[in-house]
């Protein structure tokens, strides 16, 4: 009789084990953004994933079905469809060439990241592993066996995850570097040029924003003219009589709280040496670049500064326009980092491709990828900043001539390379991440780098528990497992009464229904 119940209990955890489960594919998901404003919620809700993976959307019902869809097929529309069916969950795929996304997928993104889900939502990347399972359950779904649920297998995703707890400390990094100017007869009065950028990105997917235009371009634009500068800065013939402030901050999708702080605490000598700031935003683009400033040109060193990027527009074949336009000094939202400056009333202006910007969350664009990016345009633009800037430092206005060789095609390659590795949505890059580390690092080689750390004061409360992995069960479905469970039960009932006997079995099942009845009446 031992041997017997040992045996029906090795038969059942056998089919458990090996019988439900008939593959397993693992992968990396990308969980959509959770946050708050004040007390009120946004963004998935959810971690947790344990549900059967479809890719029929048409269905009268959606509860316990997670839909597998691809980015290229989705837009706000379905998806609010849908919820309307009780959707329980939804991974998109996004497609390797993120360029034939388009508009569209930006509008999709832009109103996703605003609505609030009870749902778990998340992003993954094609490759072999989502292939698969996409070509698994196009021709599951296909084929006649979709819907008998007793001869088909199915496919269920499961992520298991503690609930996503929010980041309680949010703090940023400021890297500033200096190049002093020369001049022999009065070195403590030169006026200085101030080069600024921001380094942090924000997508729907805090793990997927690499944003490689914005600010991706801007970073890097700061490194290479940092480079550039300090090779002429390092001899006594071509030291210019400007001192050069480089300034890379964090927040500069948050209202450029960085560089307010900046403002608080900077030495005073160097506010007040202040001539002119430019601020480097998303120029990597093909669009024309426009210069955003509200300072009129009344004064000569506002009348040098935009003939400078005329002429220098005009030398290189680039496209540009100055846009003027007034601040807003009631509106709380700062679209433009000069705008932190102009408010202080420091000459300041915005280089960027953007002809408007977007608010907060407007600025989440998960395509801003190397696709996206054109680096011969990037390289370009780089270059038209600093012959522009060098125009204003050396004096030489209407003097077509170059000072800067194309020697940097392999710094800017480089760097652009690495940047593209690594998502920087704030709280989420730390400030001892390996890219920061190699930003000042790189910035030390050419002059003097502090480094200061900022707390972060923000109505937004994020969460973590951003990437995760997704594992891709293919199993039978629940009426296999009840016909094969009833027939274990059965088959362990047979052995049973074969062995100890009809009379002693019925005996014994009377005593069990007995027993349970006594301590019902209990």
């Amino acid at each position: 009789r031992d041997w017997m119940d040992r045996n029906c209990l090795i038969y059942f955890f056998l089919y458990c084990l090996i019988g439900q489960v008939l593959s397993v594919h693992m992968f990396d998901v990308y969980r959509m953004l959770q946050y708050d404003i004040g007390e009120k919620q946004f963004g998935s809700r959810k971690a947790n994933v344990n549900l059967v993976a479809s890719l029929d959307i048409q269905q009268s019902s959606l509860s316990d079905q997670i839909i597998v869809i691809s980015a290229t097929e989705l837009d706000m529309e379905k998806f609010d469809k849908m919820l309307e069916k009780n959707l329980q969950g939804i991974l998109i795929i996004l497609p390797q060439d993120k360029t034939v996304l388009g508009d569209n997928w930006l509008q999709f993104e832009r109103a996703l990241i605003k609505k609030e889900l009870t749902i778990p939502v998340y992003f993954a990347n094609e490759d072999e592993s989502t292939k698969e399972l996409y070509q698994n359950l196009k021709e599951f779904e296909s084929s006649e066996q979709s819907s008998s649920l007793f001869a088909s297998d199915s496919w269920r995703l499961v992520v298991s995850s503690r609930q996503a707890s929010p980041i309680k400390n949010m703090d940023s990094n400021i890297y500033q570097g200096w190049l002093p100017g020369s001049n022999l007869q009065n070195e403590e009065t030169l006026p200085t040029i101030a080069i600024f950028a921001t380094y942090d990105t924000l997508g729907v997917s805090p793990d997927l924003s690499n944003g490689l235009d914005s600010n991706g371009s801007g970073m890097l634009a700061l490194l290479e003219l940092s480079r550039l500068f300090s090779k002429l800065y390092s001899t006594a013939r071509t030291h210019g009589e400007y001192n050069i402030l480089f300034l890379l901050t964090g927040t500069g999708k948050m209202n450029y709280q960085n560089t307010l702080q900046w403002l608080e605490t900077a030495d005073s000598r160097i506010l007040e040496s202040l001539e002119f700031v430019l601020c480097l935003d998303s120029i990597a683009s093909d669009k024309p670049l426009n210069l955003h400033t509200s300072r009129p040109p009344k004064n000569e060193v506002v009348k040098s500064v935009y003939t400078a990027f005329e002429q220098t527009a005009e030398q290189l074949g680039v496209d540009f326009q100055l846009s003027r336009k007034k601040i807003d000094i009631s509106s709380e939202d700062i679209p433009w980092q000069h705008e932190q400056l102009a408010r202080k009333r420091y000459f300041s202006a915005t280089l960027s491709a953007e002809e408007e910007s977007r608010t907060f969350l407007d600025k989440t664009n998960m395509l801003d990828t190397n696709g996206t990016v054109s680096i011969d345009i990037l390289k370009r633009n780089i270059q038209y900043v600093a012959e522009t800037l060098a125009k204003i430092i050396y004096n030489l206005d209407n003097k077509d001539v170059q000072i800067f060789p194309d020697d940097g095609d392999v710094f800017v390659e480089s760097w652009l390379n690495t940047i593209s590795q690594y998502p920087r949505m704030i709280p989420y890059i730390t400030t001892d991440s390996d890219l920061l580390h190699g930003i000042e690092k790189e910035l030390s080689k050419y002059m003097e780098v502090v480094t200061q750390n900022m707390k972060i004061e923000s109505d937004y409360t994020f969460y973590d528990k951003t990437s995760l992995v997704m594992s891709a069960y293919r199993a039978k479905p629940f009426i296999f497992d009840l016909v094969i469970t009833i027939a274990i039960i059965l088959y362990c009932a047979l052995l049973y009464t074969l062995v100890n006997g009809w009379t002693d079995t019925k005996l014994e099942i009377e005593g069990l229904i007995k027993g349970s009845g006594k301590k019902k009446r209990r």
